[in-house]
């Protein structure tokens, strides 16, 4: 049981670690930005078509969820842990953030719809842990088709949070 959800654990831990490290120095490092002379113009996803800011959103979560399960499967799951550890920070540090402008229900409401895609994330983190344990001992934990199945999962669960991203979270 442990072999089989222990790392999970692990990872669901570092990132809601790395979300309360982010959210406690969002709120207390707090900037504004000057007059906006030489920044550079950037779109916003809410400027583009909404089948293309959907397919932005999904890519941008498969490429984070490929990244870490790729880290994982290269080191024992010792650089998932990392890498899920500062996407918990990155989100944090945003929504402490946006605690100064924004109550805590406006947060929630544009975040916690979708939120269910760090889910995904860390199942792919756990995915590249278990391939790490087989090609380095050749102890296999899970079955191919489990760990197939965990893929198949994964991957719905990116996709359905960047719908809800798209069509919930952005049309208010």
């Amino acid at each position: 049981m442990i072999k089989k959800y222990g790392f999970l654990t692990i990872l669901i831990l570092a990132y809601l670690i790395g979300y309360a490290i982010g959210f406690f120095s969002g709120m207390d490092d707090f900037h504004t930005t000057g007059s906006g002379q030489g920044e550079s113009q950037s779109i916003s996803l809410f400027d583009l078509p909404i089948h293309e800011r959907f397919f932005e959103i999904f890519k941008n979560n498969i490429v984070v969820s490929f990244k870490n399960m790729l880290l994982g499967a290269l080191s024992f799951g010792l650089f998932s842990i990392i890498y899920t550890f500062y996407n918990g920070f990155c989100f944090g540090l945003v929504s402490g953030a946006s605690s100064h402008v924004l109550s805590l229900s406006e947060i929630l409401g544009s975040t916690l719809p979708h939120s269910f895609e760090f889910i995904g994330i860390v199942l792919y983190g756990d995915i590249g842990f278990f391939i790490s344990v087989y090609a380095f001992t050749h102890k296999q934990i899970l079955t191919k088709k489990t760990l197939l199945w965990m893929f198949i999962i994964a991957t719905m669960i990116i996709l359905f949070a960047a719908i809800i991203e798209n069509y919930v979270s952005m049309s208010n």
